[in-house]
């Protein structure tokens, strides 16, 4: 991995892994990067959960409510792609997301960014 990219992984990871049940890992990244042991980082890095797994892992938290049924057709392509009923159910995730977040899991807010850029251009195709 580039030292630039890196670098931004790392200010990723502490800003959205902070404050939330991966505090101390979050902690012994920051101790690593203190001291410029850039392959500590590195290593510390692949102990948090890739967007992917979180998604995943929300989607198994969201299992039997009408959110989940929305998100499984819109993957299966059930719903078509560039669809209000799509703009909705990407609405409906960023909310529950949100939940999560006022939960308490503030690392779920690292999914935000990417399903905003879908919405974005959802909108700019209506």
């Amino acid at each position: 991995m580039q030292v630039t990219s890196l670098l931004s992984k790392i200010e990723e990871t502490i800003k959205y892994f902070d404050n939330s049940s991966y505090s101390a890992a979050v902690e012994e990244l920051k101790a690593a990067y203190e001291k410029e042991d850039l392959s500590k980082c590195t290593v510390l890095l692949h102990s948090f959960p890739t967007r992917q797994m979180l998604l995943l892992e929300l989607l198994e938290k969201l299992k039997g409510k009408p959110i989940y049924d929305t998100l499984k057709e819109i993957d299966s392509g059930k719903i078509p792609d560039g669809s209000i009923s799509q703009l909705k159910g990407l609405f409906s995730l960023g909310t529950h997301i949100s939940i999560e977040i006022e939960q308490g899991q503030r690392h779920y807010a690292i999914l935000l960014p990417k399903l905003m850029e879908s919405i974005n251009h959802l909108i700019y195709l209506l």
